[in-house]
């Protein structure tokens, strides 16, 4: 289903002091990336803190509780739709720690340097179903391998998913990729890994209606 545009988008992106303006114009991703135009983090910031990577940031509810739990870590929450990001944007206006990329996860060595995130949070991505579209999901080889890439030494992915299947395939694909689970469970609300969880809007509507929450925190291997 095609969402409705909202009204004066264009505008309201323009206005939006938190959106980092890039160029996804090329559609070739491969392409893309060869031209690199990083981001450093020390100028859109203004400060030397850690800095975290939100890979499909819906409507911005991870992010703004992001800045109320970790103000002192910046965040720099990821979406590849205009008319989702924008009132990510608006809802996070006063946050002063996070920032928005509008650009697919395939275009993110583009704009981010190797080495300069601390964590990757995939949130409820989505699983897509069929097999044949296996290599969109954000934890296909290439993906995962483009983030061991962008993680300083020592960095981490947490994923969470309320989809079984997709989170029992997302750890094969990090154990196939020789990466470490240090911690995973399918309750997460019943687990020791809820200390510094941030409840998306998706989570919440799952857990209204009684849906175990799948977690995962992986790291890569050494290069």
């Amino acid at each position: 289903m095609r969402l409705r545009l909202k009204k004066h988008l264009q505008s309201r992106l323009a206005v939006a002091d938190n959106l980092l303006k890039v160029d996804t114009q090329e559609l070739n991703s491969h392409i893309a990336t060869q031209n690199a135009e990083w981001l450093d983090w020390k100028e859109v910031f203004h400060n030397d803190h850690p800095t975290c990577l939100e890979v499909g940031c819906g409507m911005g509810g991870f992010a703004k509780g992001f800045f109320e739990k970790f103000p002192e870590i910046n965040l720099v929450a990821v979406e590849k739709l205009s008319n989702v990001i924008v009132s990510a944007c608006e809802k996070c206006s006063h946050c002063t720690n996070v920032r928005f990329l509008n650009a697919g996860a395939e275009y993110l060595e583009k704009y981010i340097a190797s080495h300069s995130i601390d964590t990757i949070y995939l949130n409820f991505s989505t699983p897509f179903q069929k097999k044949t579209y296996a290599n969109r999901r954000l934890t296909y080889p290439r993906f995962l391998n483009m983030y061991q890439r962008l993680l300083k030494d020592g960095g981490k992915v947490i994923q969470k998913t309320d989809d079984d299947d997709f989170f029992i395939w997302s750890k094969e694909q990090f154990e196939k990729c020789n990466w470490q689970i240090i911690a995973e469970t399918q309750d997460l609300h019943n687990s020791p890994y809820l200390e510094g969880n941030i409840v998306t809007e998706y989570e919440q509507k799952f857990l209204d209606v009684g849906k175990n929450i799948n977690y995962v925190c992986a790291t890569p291997p050494k290069e």
